[in-house]
């Protein structure tokens, strides 16, 4: 019974930024550049999810989820592992340590992919 109120553990396995970067705003009030960035988490139980965040402080959260899931990269890469898929540039859960996952969070560690 204890079982179920288990907390699920995830860990950072990967980071990938959108490498030609995002423009937001309109030509009245002009654009802004911004970059996006793809989370990707892995639980311990193999479960999967990624979150997707910005740098451009007043985005439409909706509207920049909207692009970032249309666009190729996601869907050659980061669906197909959502999905399932083992990808060899993706680690797993598995070989991911708990610390180095609290540091990246915490942004002490910064890697480019």
């Amino acid at each position: 019974m204890f079982g179920l109120f288990k907390k699920t553990n995830w860990r950072l396995v990967a980071t990938y930024e959108l490498t030609n970067g995002f423009q937001w705003g309109s030509e009245e009030n002009g654009f802004t550049k911004g970059k996006i960035f793809y989370h990707l988490f892995e639980s311990e139980c193999g479960q999967r999810r990624t979150q997707i965040r910005t740098t451009i402080y007043d985005a439409n959260k909706h509207k920049i989820e909207e692009f970032a899931t249309s666009t190729e990269f996601y869907h050659k890469k980061i669906y197909r592992w959502l999905s399932g898929r083992s990808d060899p540039d993706i680690p797993r859960y598995s070989e991911i340590d708990q610390e180095e996952t609290m540091h990246g969070l915490r942004g002490t560690i910064t890697d480019t992919f």
